[in-house]
């Protein structure tokens, strides 16, 4: 194989490992921030909802209340500022519960900050926000749940874009790339070229050695060469 194909697969190849990272590393980046703004958007709505459901509660059982009376009461405060896919439990029981799914099986709390998963539950990504509270001595559990399977699907609309892209500057650089490398290795096919007519016997030939690069240092060294040889056989004719 010639050498400038050598070069020019080789260079292609590292160009397209290259730009396949980089898309790649940006493509990631880009899916993880959209995903980490959903969660902290959902984390900030879960404290909000937390903070007005445990006043609301701490307000209205101010006065002595039994233990189903709070539950109703629960039941009834936590239906004012919850939406339909909030959840809440105490202890085992199920206070409120909109959505037809068990969030503690998935994400069981352990302490009383702010916990989330995500979990691929069926067929879609769904964000799960817990939070353990304590309302006059009984403790509560309040989940948020969020189907993400936009999220998802937007990193895929955006995969698809970046392969595109990807696509395009592969053959742009790719193009560029073989066209300095043929500019580059002219000059060697030239010398090559000139090489061969000198040993066919054309002592005559010469090579422009303009600039001050290897190649012309090359081209230079050429002619002088050429210059001995044809004087040489000048001398050897006479």
């Amino acid at each position: 194989m010639k050498l400038r194909y050598k070069v020019s697969l080789l260079s292609l190849l590292v160009m397209t490992v290259t730009i396949s990272v980089c898309f790649l590393l940006l493509l990631i980046q880009s899916g993880q921030r959209s995903i980490d703004l959903t969660v902290q958007n959902a984390l900030s709505g879960q404290k909000m909802l937390v903070s007005s459901w445990t006043g609301a509660m701490n307000a209205a059982t101010a006065g002595q209340r039994g233990p189903t009376a709070e539950r109703s009461l629960a039941r009834y405060t936590f239906g004012q500022y919850a939406g339909e896919m909030s959840v809440l439990t105490a202890g085992e029981d199920m206070v409120f519960n909109r959505t037809g799914l068990n969030p503690s099986l998935y994400l069981p709390l352990d302490t009383a900050k702010e916990q989330y998963v995500i979990e691929r539950i069926g067929t879609e990504p769904y964000l799960i926000i817990g939070s353990r509270v304590t309302v006059r001595d009984a403790g509560y559990s309040i989940y948020t749940i969020h189907n993400i399977s936009a999220i998802y699907a937007g990193i895929r609309e955006l995969a698809a874009r970046f392969s595109v892209i990807h696509i395009v500057a592969l053959l742009l650089g790719g193009a560029t790339l073989l066209l300095l490398l043929r500019f580059v290795f002219k000059p060697i096919g030239i010398l090559q070229k000139s090489t061969g007519e000198i040993a066919d016997g054309v002592y005559n030939r010469r090579i422009d050695a303009e600039g001050d690069d290897e190649i012309s240092a090359l081209a230079s060294s050429f002619n002088r060469m050429a210059d001995a040889v044809e004087n040489r056989i000048g001398e050897l004719r006479e």
